[in-house]
């Protein structure tokens, strides 16, 4: 399984969307909740102690995103643990950020930006500032996401 030890899976909807989350055995990571568009598990790593991580991906039409930026605002309510999110939010938080295609609607880049500042003022004030920089752990994380538009196999866990 490229590489990993252990898989979850959300079965895709026709032909489109589906998720996945592998990891190595180095570390535990035990479902807390799944949808369609998002897969949140709490990870022990005995190095490093427990956490959370949720694998999200946005509704990609304009219409729904208001859905997604709710989402999130209610989904970091039961995180107790450090939160890591990472996925495609098939949003932008600057218009120079979009490339090709019609310009992205203002209140929709002003919309993703204020739901994302509001989760980290309110996680950030929870953790008294402990921050963890992503973009110096991603390499070495023992933990995949994935998101496709290829049906899944029906089994929710493959180990």
């Amino acid at each position: 399984m490229l590489g990993f030890d252990n898989c979850f899976s959300v079965s895709s909807n026709g032909q489109s969307g589906g998720l996945a989350l592998f990891w190595q055995n180095s570390f535990s990571c035990t479902v807390l909740n799944y949808f369609g568009n998002h897969i949140s598990v709490e990870v022990d790593d005995l190095s490093k102690g427990k956490w959370q991580f949720t694998g999200y991906y946005g509704f990609s039409e304009g219409r729904r995103r208001r859905a997604s930026w709710n989402f999130m605002r209610n989904l970091v309510n039961n995180i107790s643990l450090p939160w890591c999110i990472l996925g495609d939010f098939n949003d932008i938080f600057y218009a120079r950020e979009k490339r090709g295609g019609a310009p992205r609607p203002r209140w929709l880049i002003n919309g993703f930006r204020k739901s994302v500042l509001d989760l980290m003022e309110r996680k950030l004030s929870e953790w008294k500032g402990r921050v963890v920089l992503i973009n110096s752990v991603l390499s070495s994380l023992p933990l995949y996401f994935s998101f496709h538009s290829t049906k899944l196999p029906k089994r929710s866990f493959v180990h």
